[in-house]
């Protein structure tokens, strides 16, 4: 075959073909572009919505051939999402269901007071649920033994919140008590008497105090008198008396004998427990065991606890 009929069919194929297809009764289509072999299917030879799923290979759509925010959830597989997909610190607090974040999501010793919200240290978290205002509910969200000393605001703590007959000496600092922290509900009394009186074997009053408990109380008493006599061998003892009644134990003194006037100081203490609510009258009560002997000075104090 000649160069030029070979020329001449190269050229021509594609009308040839056509004019087969018309002589067979049929209707020839012309696809645009290049010929076999040479990627030869365009858009424009694609009828709308026609490509299907089986037309895509695998793994064959990249992020450029997705429209910009076009993925929905109905696009996305359950637990499709994982934590390599969310870019760190894009998940909101608007992204989290209410109650979905519990302890084990909390990184151990990681929340602060900004955490907690405003005085959620406070007696306002000591009630209610959760954190932040209103924040704890009884006892259950704190360690038993774990509030210290720190954690409690000054002047916060009343008497009902103390166990009663749980506190002895060593809970009170030296010092450390008056009478602002014991309450109105704890009463004093005091007298010092500086009149000078004769002790009479019988017994005399040398000091007293008077005292209104507001509540069955018990009452503490210490008291001391300054006694002198002019003759030898003086002893005198001293009791605390409550309305009348003996309080305390018999405290004795032997005066110094010196010179022409002898002294002693002789104190006496007592306690009495569930006393009556009410007036009180508490008394220093001194007796001459031997000579004569004149009271020169006494003073009482009495308190009483509820």
């Amino acid at each position: 075959m000649s160069q030029r009929i070979r020329a001449h069919l190269r050229s021509n194929v594609v009308g040839y073909i056509a004019i087969f297809l018309f002589a067979m009764g049929g209707t020839a289509f012309a696809i645009d572009g290049p010929l076999p072999g040479q990627n030869q299917v365009g858009s424009a030879d694609i009828i709308n919505g026609e490509v299907q799923q089986p037309d895509i290979g695998s793994q064959a759509v990249g992020t450029d051939a997705i429209k910009n925010n076009q993925v929905t959830h109905s696009d996305l597989a359950a637990d499709a999402v994982r934590s390599g997909e969310i870019a760190n610190g894009q998940v909101g607090n608007v992204d989290l269901a209410d109650g979905s974040v519990n302890s084990a999501k909390v990184l151990d010793n990681s929340l602060t007071i900004d955490d907690l919200g405003t005085q959620s240290v406070g007696s306002d978290e000591l009630t209610g649920t959760g954190f932040g205002n209103n924040g704890f509910n009884g006892d259950e969200e704190i360690i038993d033994g774990s509030i210290l000393g720190f954690d409690i605001a000054n002047d916060t703590l009343g008497g009902n919140h103390i166990a009663d007959g749980t506190l002895s000496g060593g809970d009170i600092a030296d010092g450390s008590l008056s009478q602002a922290d014991i309450g109105d509900s704890v009463t004093a009394g005091a007298n010092h008497d500086l009149s000078v009186v004769t002790v009479a074997g019988g017994g005399t009053d040398v000091v007293s105090a008077g005292i209104t408990t507001e509540a069955s109380s018990t009452l503490i008493v210490n008291s001391v008198a300054e006694l002198e006599g002019a003759d030898a061998d003086e002893r005198a003892q001293c009791f605390i008396k409550l309305d009348g009644s003996t309080i305390s134990l018999g405290y004795e003194s032997t005066f110094d004998d010196i010179g022409t006037t002898n002294a002693a100081t002789l104190a006496a203490n007592g306690f009495a427990t569930s006393v009556a609510a009410g007036p009180h009258t508490v008394t220093m009560q001194c007796f001459s065991i031997s000579g004569t002997i004149v009271k020169d000075d006494a003073g009482i104090n009495v308190i009483s606890v509820p």
